[in-house]
């Protein structure tokens, strides 16, 4: 069902959410920490990020007792879970779909779901710890993992 404007696109978003993962949506909203109510809210996150491109803080906002760095792990985490299990991919992939987008996409590096669980994972380290890192480690890292090195320098870049 296309966004009709008559609603607001986060709402809309949690409504499909909540149907996709069999969930009442005040539940999805809520405080509530049991995992099938957390996952579908990773969902909703991951899905007004990239599909509505809402800035942190504005996601929150649609939920309760959440702020832009519950919101930032929650993204985080639904990247992890999305790149390890297939069959939460797939729901969160076939929820997006049926949601429009509000503008072209922010610009991101060309990496794949593993590079980004890489650099998400050393955002922690300054630019120039993690290029020390890299370098210190280089030899190992490199010969296991050449194209990943090379995307991760050029992401930092």
């Amino acid at each position: 069902m296309p966004f009709d404007g008559a609603t607001n696109p986060g709402q809309d978003v949690i409504a499909r959410v909540a149907a996709a993962f069999a969930i009442p949506p005040e539940q999805i909203t809520s405080r509530r920490r049991d995992v099938p109510t957390i996952r579908a809210r990773w969902a909703g996150f991951v899905i007004m990020r990239d599909r509505l491109n809402w800035k942190y803080a504005r996601i929150a906002a649609h939920f309760e007792g959440q702020d832009h760095s519950s919101v930032r792990h929650g993204i985080h985490r639904a990247t992890v879970e999305i790149a390890d299990d297939g069959i939460y991919r797939q729901r969160v992939e076939d929820i997006a779909a049926t949601v429009e987008s509000e503008g072209p996409p922010p610009p991101r590096p060309n990496v794949n779901a593993l590079d980004m669980i890489v650099v998400e994972r050393l955002t922690w380290v300054t630019r120039n710890q993690l290029i020390a890192r890299l370098n210190a480690t280089a030899g190992a890292f490199r010969a296991k993992y050449a194209k990943t090195y090379k995307r991760v320098r050029e992401a930092i870049a």
